[in-house]
């Protein structure tokens, strides 16, 4: 029984050995081979990159090499280039006694290439440096059947007057085939320039960034003030119907007049001065409506915050009041026909006037027309309908709400995506 085992022992192994006789001889490691064949000459190029596609003129590329220089051409499946070649210079002895440059190359299975190097000899980066720029000169014979004789050429011929490192390279030695040491402090001193001048442009930025945000959130305050009482105010013209009563009527033509106005006004918007007057405007209206709807035996609805809060002397009756030689009837609260309300100064009284005379007469002649102009205190003059009056001033507020305003909306200008500052706008983060 024990003979019988140890012949089949013996069968076993036989047929083992065989096997292993028989089988491919298994490939050598890319690397470990490079090295191998580099400690005597300066090229190698490996029968996977051969397989992948890569061609190589092995003689022509050997004359333009020196004995410092040595070139692998590996399959990317190695590993990448820089690495490799940094592993090859340390199995070769590289060093500052030991001059040498290496370059690897390595190739995909469809068609791609890249190109490193690690060098003993030359500043730090710089011989990296030139690997890209043989690279980026011939694009052709890369993209055509990786042809790579022409780029290992060049890669050889743009060493020929790189900065050697004497241990004092300049800082920006890899990028430069080239550079005077005696040039280096010079060179160092205007990397420290050019960063502080970079820092000095990034805070800048960020200033400009922060209040531009800033800005833009009180603009989108300033509408989310306007634009409730404005629907309101287009909700309230649109429904309500003033039937024969004279008085209800008056009231919703001097409403449907400011609800222009206001439309006018949000339609050039672009600060929040301006969404303060057409909420004035706005707010104007609605106290036409309330006065509609009381006169049509309806419930005004609910109570409205005062068109401006003034510490000035109001009127409490009706009055006239005498500016600059002319006189003007005002009331205490709004009345059909007096759809301006005035706060009050320069010794008049403050109240409900049916002309805007303050935005000539006082204001024109005491701060300058150009203080109020555009209708700060409602604008306009009395006028244009019920019918005229909402369909444009309605028009004109939902082209505001839109997007027709430049920086007014918070959907175009500053404040959305295609803005400033695209996806998500200037919205987003705080200050």
């Amino acid at each position: 029984m024990i003979a019988l085992r140890s012949r089949s022992l013996a069968a076993a192994g036989a047929v083992l050995g065989l096997m292993v006789a028989l089988a491919p001889a298994a490939s050598a490691d890319p690397v470990s081979a490079s090295v191998a064949q580099l400690r005597a000459a300066s090229l190698y190029v490996d029968p996977a990159a051969t397989a992948n596609g890569a061609k190589v003129d092995q003689a022509a590329v050997t004359s333009t090499l020196s004995a410092e220089v040595k070139i692998a051409v590996l399959p990317d499946s190695a590993g990448t280039a820089i690495t490799i070649a940094s592993k090859i210079g340390n199995e070769l002895g590289a060093s500052a006694s030991n001059p040498l440059t290496i370059g690897v190359l390595t190739v995909t299975s469809d068609g791609q290439s890249s190109f490193r190097a690690e060098s003993s000899r030359y500043c730090p980066g710089f011989a990296d440096a030139e690997a890209h720029r043989a690279v980026s000169s011939h694009p052709a014979d890369l993209e055509n059947g990786l042809k790579l004789t022409s780029t290992i050429e060049d890669f050889a011929k743009r060493l020929s007057n790189g900065p050697v490192d004497r241990g004092h390279c300049s800082t920006n030695a890899g990028s430069s085939a080239s550079t005077p040491d005696k040039h280096s402090g010079a060179s160092a001193a205007w990397v420290w320039i050019g960063g502080i001048a970079a820092l000095g442009g990034l805070g800048v930025g960020a200033l400009v960034l922060t209040r531009r945000r800033r800005r833009n959130r009180q603009l989108q305050l300033a509408r989310a003030k306007v634009m409730p009482y404005y629907d309101q105010l287009a909700n309230e013209i649109n429904t309500l119907d003033p039937k024969d009563v004279d008085r209800a009527r008056q009231a919703l033509s001097d409403a449907s007049e400011r609800f222009t106005s206001a439309g006018s006004q949000l339609a050039s918007a672009d600060g929040v001065e301006q969404y303060d007057i057409a909420r004035r405007t706005v707010l104007e209206g609605l106290y036409a409506t309330r006065t509609a709807r009381e006169s049509l035996g309806m419930d005004p609805g609910p109570s409205l915050p005062p068109v401006e809060e003034s510490q000035h002397e109001q009127l409490s009756a009706p009055q006239q009041v005498t500016v600059r030689g002319q006189q003007f009837q005002g009331y205490p609260g709004y009345t059909p026909g007096a759809p301006y309300y005035f706060g009050g100064d320069w010794g008049v009284p403050g109240g409900w006037y049916g002309t805007p005379f303050w935005e000539t007469m006082l204001l024109g002649s005491v701060l300058g027309a150009g203080m109020y102009g555009g209708g700060m205190f409602g604008g306009g003059t009395f006028g244009g309908g019920y019918g005229m009056g909402y369909d444009e001033g309605y028009e004109a507020g939902q082209d505001a709400d839109s997007g027709g305003s430049d920086g007014g909306n918070a959907d175009g200008g500053d404040f959305g995506g295609g803005g400033d500052f695209g996806g998500g706008g200037d919205f987003g983060g705080g200050d």
